[in-house]
C-alpha cells in the first residue's frame, strides 16, 4: 500500500514537472512546486493509511520518496542543460563556420580582423542569451561560470576548426587564386597576351595574391596579436630568397627554417614556416606552364591575330557568295489572279 502510494505520487510528480515545462515555466520553480505538491499529497495519502496501520512509521517513506524526487529533478536538469548547450553550440556553428570560410577564402589582409569582430560579436550575444537561459536552473556560480567558458570554448573551437579545413587544401586554393589573378584583368576579363601586357608584373601580382592568402591561413589570430609571417613569406618567397632576407633588417636567419613562427603559439599554428617554404616550392612548379603558355602566345600573338583577321575574311567572303548564289537561284513570284 505504501509502494503504491510512493509510485502513484512520485508519476504525478513527473508528469506535472513536464507539463510546467513544456508551458514555458521556469526549471527550479517548477521543480520546487512539484515537490511540494508531491509531499501534500504523499502526507493526505499517509493520513488515509496510517487509520487502518496506526503503526507504521512514515518516516522512511517520507525520506524515500523525496530522495526519489531529488534524483528525478537532478537527472532532468542535466538532460535539460545538455539539450540547452547543444542548441547554442549549434547556433554558434551556423554564425561562425560558414562565414568565417568565406573571409578566410578571400585572403585580404584583413581577414583574421573581420574573424575577430565575427567571432566576438557572436559569441558575446550567444553568452548573453546563454546566461540568462542558464539563470532558470538557479546554479551555483561555479557550475555557471564554467558552462559559459565551456561555451565560448566552443565558439573559438569552432574558427579554429574551420581554420585548420582550410589550410589543409592550401595548395588548391592558391593555385586557384593565382589562376584568377593571372588570366583576368582587374575587371574580371579574360586576358588577351598582346604586348601591351607585362607578363612579369602579372606573374609577381598573381603569385602576391597567392602568398597572401598562404599567410593568412598560416596561423590563428583570435587573439590580435601581431606577428611578423606576412613579412617573413614576403622575404623569403617573392623578393628574391635568402639574399634578401640576409639583408633585412628584421630576420638574422632565414625566417621559414624553424618549426615555430615568431610570437606565435605553436597552438595557434596552421602551416609551419618549413611547410610553408615546400608548399610554395610546389606551387611555383605547378604554375609555370600558364606563364609559359602566355609568354609564347604573346610572341606568336602578331601570326595567330594575322590568321584570325585572315580566317574571319574568308568567312565572310563565303557567306557573301552563299547569300548572292540562293538569291540569284531563287524563283520567281508570280502575282496570284483570281
Amino acid at each position: 500500500m505504501i509502494e503504491h502510494l510512493h509510485c502513484m505520487v512520485l508519476s504525478k510528480f513527473k508528469n506535472d514537472l513536464e507539463q510546467l515545462l513544456r508551458s514555458g515555466e521556469r526549471f527550479a520553480a517548477s521543480a520546487r512546486h512539484c515537490a511540494q505538491s508531491s509531499s501534500v499529497e504523499f502526507e493526505a495519502g499517509w493520513r488515509d493509511a496510517v487509520v487502518k496501520h496506526a503503526d507504521w512509521d512514515a518516516t522512511n517513506s517520507r525520506n524515500k520518496l523525496q530522495q526519489s524526487v531529488e534524483v528525478h529533478t537532478a537527472c532532468l536538469r542535466i538532460a535539460k542543460l545538455d539539450e540547452l548547450k547543444a542548441t547554442y553550440e549549434k547556433k554558434l556553428l551556423d554564425a561562425l563556420s560558414g562565414p568565417a570560410q568565406s573571409i578566410l577564402e578571400t585572403g585580404e589582409r584583413d581577414s583574421w580582423a573581420s574573424i575577430r569582430r565575427l567571432y566576438r560579436r557572436e559569441t558575446e550575444h550567444a553568452i548573453l542569451t546563454f546566461s540568462d537561459s542558464l539563470s532558470e536552473y538557479e546554479l551555483d556560480q561555479t557550475t555557471s561560470v564554467e558552462m559559459v567558458l565551456e561555451l565560448r570554448e566552443h565558439a573559438r573551437c569552432t574558427v579554429v576548426k574551420k581554420a585548420r579545413e582550410e589550410a589543409g587544401n592550401i595548395l588548391i586554393r592558391m593555385k586557384g587564386r593565382f589562376s584568377t589573378v593571372f588570366s583576368h584583368d582587374k575587371d574580371l576579363m579574360p586576358r588577351t597576351w598582346t604586348a601591351n601586357e607585362d607578363i612579369h608584373a602579372i606573374t609577381r601580382e598573381a603569385r602576391l595574391a597567392a602568398l597572401r592568402l598562404m599567410s593568412v591561413m598560416a596561423a590563428v589570430r583570435l587573439d590580435d596579436k601581431p606577428d611578423k609571417i606576412d613579412r617573413a613569406l614576403m622575404v623569403s618567397l617573392l623578393d628574391g630568397g635568402p639574399l634578401c632576407w640576409k639583408r633585412s633588417i628584421e630576420f638574422t636567419s632565414d625566417p621559414l627554417a624553424s618549426t615555430t613562427w615568431q610570437e606565435v603559439s605553436p597552438k595557434d599554428t596552421l602551416i609551419t614556416p618549413v611547410q610553408c617554404k615546400s608548399i610554395w616550392r610546389q606551387f611555383k612548379a605547378e604554375t609555370e606552364y600558364p606563364v609559359a603558355q602566355a609568354i609564347l602566345m604573346q610572341v606568336n600573338f602578331p601570326g595567330l591575330f594575322a590568321a584570325q583577321v585572315f580566317i574571319q575574311s574568308i568567312s565572310s567572303f563565303i557567306a557573301v557568295i552563299y547569300v548572292f548564289l540562293n538569291g540569284e537561284h531563287e524563283p520567281t513570284s508570280t502575282p496570284y489572279k483570281q
